[in-house]
């Protein structure tokens, strides 16, 4: 019974093995058999190279020398196993990769190559790379082709098909693209685009995995080529004429569009705006890492003006800035004279510096990038008025020649006169804030001198926004009458100017603002005055007829010269009969000076009229109070003061009219007695004709 058991294991062996080797299938059926599932599944078809054989003992597998794959390509040393799963390294379309085959579908994947197949939707997804981007293919295995096929390269998407034969059609929002793609992996076609801003044009290019060339673009304006080589983009532009808009939006979104290293080249022979155009330009610029340089912007003509950007220095001359400013659409009611700007130019930063600006008679440096949707710009200079900037005058200087007659140029000329000035002196000439809103701007301006309204600051600072509704003062900083001046305020930039402000005035000296305000200096010393103020009118002299506000003015300590008030004090404290007219006189001419403890004034500013709501000042046995009015428009004053020396009430004085010629008037004790003991009423005196205001323009 052993003996036969020991017999019949063998002989199962035996069996098994017999029945495995007769079980093994065809290697040229199995073959033929992957083939026609492959034509099956995705219409393409497989050519067997070789003679395929199995391998393995118990995990039984196909191998195949060779299988070409019409439209894909081939696949080299195809390993299969018995139930047609397994993987491979091959070639695909020129890439080395791996294949997976599973009976979910199948995989190939290579370093910059995928395509994924899933056989019971037969969905093919294709990640490849054209020109260096990135290309996503998705759709459809049909017949060797691709239905439904969806595409997206370089920001644009799109739909279509691809048929067994390579050719392409794809289509999206406002453009058409067809062609062929050829067994070197080469795409060749031909696109037609509808562009919102540019209209339609249309573009011959080829494709493949390293570059990309539109050697001609044809545009409704123009045309131009485009490149892709070794990951470098070249852009080249031709217009004959071409809307700003419609170029500019080209470059930014054809910058954004093409990413990487660029080279950009666009010549314009005119470029037309809404409100301007300019006469021939060209434009040379790279990208590198991200960062743009400009090798070269000219432009002939912008208003007259004429611009160029090369080796980094930007050069922009313009003889009338008023037209240049016209041309770029900001109308300038005032002739401003030349304009120069040069300056170093980094266009990553959006930056100007160093920075030389000449405009409107001034000269500036300093720097001005464009930052957050607005314009920083600091600048600095030795002497710069601001006024020609707000004060509205001819637009262009009076012509002459054969143009005009004798007549008409004389007409020409007496408009060209600035306006004869207002009561007070005050300036007739128009303001204009038509530059406030011109350019979204924040300004911060030094200089040694800087002239304000006709008056002067030194070491000057100017710290101000400009905006639509105006231009916001945060800081105007200098030194007034051998001072500390600071102010803050706003001014109104519409049809209606306007302005309001808080100002102070620190340790000046007292002499200096009377002087300046066209009295006699009877003072000096320190003081300080503050206050704040606010107006509206289309010129300074409607400005100072409507001011309103208040503001007070302190200088204790300040000093009379030339007067020895604590003798008339003295004078009066001695026994027996006040001193007449004549003693006072001979006591007043003997000279001498006065030291006040206490000096102080309040004023309340209404439509152009500063009451003095407080008026006194004591000192070396005197005290002197006033009261009346000063009219800010004709730069007129109406004040009347009683002196007491040593306690008692002495003569009065009263001072009226034209601050640069009041008429005084002195009134003795005895005569102040006769009159019932009141003081000259502050406020009456009759209008006398105003002289010019110091200093005003």
């Amino acid at each position: 019974m052993r003996r036969t058991l020991l017999l019949a294991v063998p002989a199962l062996i035996l069996a098994a093995i017999a029945i495995f080797f007769l079980s093994r299938p065809d290697p040229v059926m199995r073959a033929a058999e992957f083939a026609a599932g492959l034509r099956r599944d995705t219409g393409l078809e497989a050519r067997v190279v070789g003679k395929p054989e199995l391998r393995g003992w118990f995990d039984v597998a196909l191998h195949v020398p060779r299988v070409e794959i019409a439209a894909i390509g081939a696949l080299d040393d195809l390993v299969l196993a018995a139930d047609g799963t397994g993987t491979a390294r091959g070639v695909l379309w020129g890439h080395a990769g791996a294949l997976t085959l599973s009976p979910a579908g199948a995989r190939f994947a290579a370093p910059d190559f995928k395509i994924d197949f899933q056989r019971d939707t037969k969905r093919l997804s294709i990640a490849a790379s054209a020109a260096g981007l990135p290309l996503i293919l998705e759709g459809r295995a049909a017949m060797g082709g691709l239905a439904d096929l969806t595409a997206a390269w370089a920001g644009i998407k799109g739909t279509g098909g691809i048929d067994p034969t390579g050719g392409i059609s794809l289509g999206g929002e406002n453009w058409h693209l067809d062609g062929r793609i050829g067994l070197d992996r080469v795409f060749q076609g031909r696109a037609h685009i509808v562009d919102a801003a540019l209209g339609a044009f249309d573009a011959d290019l080829r494709i493949d995995g390293e570059s990309f060339d539109v050697p001609d673009l044809r545009f409704k304006e123009g045309g131009g080529t485009l490149a892709r080589q070794n990951g470098r983009w070249a852009l080249d532009l031709r217009f004959g004429e071409v809307e700003l808009a419609k170029l500019t939006d080209l470059l930014l979104r054809g910058g954004e569009a093409l990413a990487g290293d660029l080279d950009l080249r666009a010549r314009v022979g005119r470029a037309t705006w809404n409100s301007g155009a300019a006469q021939g330009g060209i434009l040379t610029a790279g990208r590198e890492n991200g960062v743009w340089t400009i090798d070269e912007l000219a432009v002939r003509d912008v208003g007259g003006a004429a611009l160029r950007v090369q080796d980094g220095i930007v050069d922009l001359r313009s003889p009338d800035a008023q037209r240049f400013f016209e041309a770029l659409g900001v109308p300038i009611a005032r002739h401003l004279g030349e304009l120069g700007l040069r300056g170093r130019v980094d266009p990553a930063a959006m930056r100007v510096a160093p920075l030389e600006l000449a405009l409107a008679g001034q000269r500036v440096s300093g720097s001005i990038v464009w930052r957050d949707g607005r314009l920083v710009a600091e600048l600095a200079g030795e002497r710069v008025d601001l006024d020609p900037f707000f004060l509205r005058a001819l637009p262009r200087p009076v012509q002459r020649g054969p143009l005009l007659t004798r007549s008409q140029q004389a007409q020409a000329a007496r408009a060209a006169q600035a306006p004869a000035p207002g009561p007070g002196g005050w300036s007739r000439a128009p303001l204009a804030f038509d530059l406030a809103g011109a350019v979204p701007l924040d300004l911060s301006l030094r200089a040694r001198e800087l002239i304000v309204g006709g008056a002067s600051l030194g070491d000057a600072q100017v710290q101000a926004g400009f905006g639509e509704d105006g231009i916001d003062v945060r800081r105007l900083a200098g030194s007034l009458w051998r001072g500390r001046f600071e102010a803050k305020g706003k001014l109104a930039g519409s049809d209606n100017p306007g302005f309001a402000a808080e100002f102070a005035v620190t340790e000046f000296e007292l002499g200096e603002m009377l002087t300046a305000s066209g009295l006699v200096p009877v003072l000096r010393g320190p003081a300080k005055l503050s206050g704040r103020v606010e107006s509206q009118g289309g010129t300074f002299s409607i400005w100072a007829g409507n001011l309103k506000g208040d503001a007070a003015l302190s200088a204790p300590g300040a000093i009379i010269d030339g007067l020895d008030l604590g003798a008339i004090a003295r004078r009066y404290a001695a026994p027996g009969n006040p001193p007449d007219i004549a003693e006072l006189a001979r006591l007043a001419g003997r000279g001498g000076r006065s030291v006040l403890d206490e000096f102080d004034a309040r004023l309340r500013i209404a439509l152009g009229h500063a009451r003095v709501e407080r008026w006194r000042a004591a000192g070396a046995g005197a005290t002197i109070d006033g009261s009346g009015q000063i009219d800010i428009g004709a730069w007129a004053l109406d004040l009347a003061a009683e002196f007491a020396f040593a306690g008692k009430k002495s003569w009065r004085f009263a001072a009226q009219g034209p601050f640069a010629n009041p008429r005084l008037n002195f009134q003795p004790p005895a005569q102040a007695a006769s009159s019932g003991g009141a003081a000259p009423p502050a406020g009456s005196a009759a209008r006398s004709r105003p002289a010019e205001r110091p200093a005003s323009r």
